[in-house]
């Protein structure tokens, strides 16, 4: 099988399942409900509330969940990344008995310049140029698959926008 036959294959399904998972309860309200009266009536003798209701719960909970999982679990992802990296850091520098130059005080009790002779201005310079650059940065992202991601954000659009 080839990756395009795949890909259309994948394509179908995810459709097929998201449209029936996310419209057969409006179908259900807007078309069978308010013929069955007996076994399940309308709110109000009124369908046209309760599919109004139904609609704006589905999409706000879609809307809501899909920025958290987009925006929230790629940040905290990130942060908890780079506290990890930093505790490691720190631990291999305490382990190696490296000081942290920034707790020296700028000046002695009877007044030497510190920061000059720890070279606290250098010091910060150093800090600046470890600084990741924009390429290490990108690198350091969350991966985004080529085919999937795209296939993701378009089948989102797809169904909240019919």
């Amino acid at each position: 099988r080839t990756d395009t036959e795949y890909e259309d294959a994948l394509i179908a399904k995810t459709f097929s399942f998201q449209f029936v998972n996310s419209y057969a309860s409006l179908f259900y309200i807007a078309f069978i409900k308010p013929f069955i009266p007996t076994i399940d009536p309308c709110l109000d003798l009124n369908c046209l509330g309760e599919l109004q209701t139904t609609l704006g719960t589905i999409f706000l909970t879609r809307v809501t969940v899909g920025n958290l999982t987009e925006l929230g679990l790629p940040m905290m992802t990130t942060f908890f990344n780079n506290r990890k990296r930093d505790k490691a850091m720190q631990k291999r520098r305490d382990d190696a008995g490296v000081t942290d130059l920034r707790n020296v005080p700028d000046f002695s009790e009877d007044g030497l310049d510190l920061a000059d002779i720890v070279g606290k201005q250098a010091l910060a310079d150093l800090e600046h140029k470890a600084d990741a650059s924009e390429v290490e940065q990108a690198f350091a992202m969350p991966h985004y698959d080529v085919m999937l991601g795209t296939f993701e954000d378009f089948a989102e659009m797809a169904i909240q926008f019919g």
